[in-house]
């Protein structure tokens, strides 16, 4: 047990059969898992956190579990050791008796991230739509190589958000990588079509567009409902804008 935290407890002949409490207080760094090993007579370990997510494992899942937004709490009685409670200085192999919990992060940057590329080609569509819309309206033609820079620097936007993240956090780097591509974006068309309303409206729906993939993401069981929701949207705002246009 060289890895173990072990403190001396001291016997005497008179403290035979009698019960002896003891016990330890230390902080341990870490938030993957937590683990205990079920080593003596008989065990009843008790579990609680603030964590909001946690994953119990091991030979045992815990007798009575709570789990909140604000944390759980979980008990564990066992009894069925598969060692002795007497050592004469054999090792043991302690990994068959642990149980305790996975501290568990649903959605970290990277997942994230990973979520956000997923609603890449929506930023894309929507963005298009809009430069058609202002062609369609404003009689003002963009080239075809127009289109593709915009959309290279919409497709940047995640390369951005994915380095910033590992810096910043996820949060902070969609804000920066939101504000750079949208500026970038409105500033380029409004450079083109020597507009600044038209260039207010690009960035209008962009910013509407990544507000919005930015709520879905935060969100864990309606994320695919939303986004049903939001491309539902989209498709009528698109078509109803669109309605009166001369083909």
């Amino acid at each position: 047990m060289d890895e173990a935290l072990v403190t001396a407890v001291p016997l005497s002949a008179e403290s035979a059969g009698k019960a002896i409490r003891f016990n330890m207080k230390f902080s341990v760094n870490g938030s993957g898992q937590l683990l205990f090993a079920a080593a003596a007579r008989e065990n009843r370990i008790e579990m609680k956190s603030s964590w909001p997510n946690p994953s119990f494992t091991g030979i045992k899942l815990p007798d009575t579990r709570e789990v909140k937004d604000s944390g759980f709490v979980a008990v564990w009685r066992y009894m069925n050791r598969a060692m002795p409670q007497v050592s004469a200085g054999a090792m043991y192999n302690f990994s068959t008796s642990l149980m305790g919990a996975d501290l568990l992060i649903p959605v970290d940057s990277y997942d994230k991230t990973e979520r956000s590329v997923k609603y890449a080609l929506l930023c894309i569509v929507l963005t298009f739509a809009s430069f058609f819309l202002v062609e369609s309206i404003y009689k003002k033609p963009l080239h075809l190589v127009q289109y593709g820079l915009a959309g290279l620097a919409l497709i940047l936007f995640y390369t951005l958000l994915l380095s910033i993240s590992e810096y910043t956090g996820y949060n902070l780097a969609y804000l920066i990588a939101g504000v750079a591509t949208i500026g970038l974006v409105a500033w380029y068309t409004g450079s083109i079509l020597k507009s600044a309303k038209i260039a207010l409206f690009i960035s209008f729906v962009l910013t509407v567009v990544y507000g919005y993939v930015f709520s879905i993401i935060q969100l864990q069981d309606y994320a695919l409902l939303m986004g049903s929701i939001g491309l539902f949207v989209a498709l009528a705002v698109i078509m109803y804008f669109s309605r009166k246009l001369d083909w």
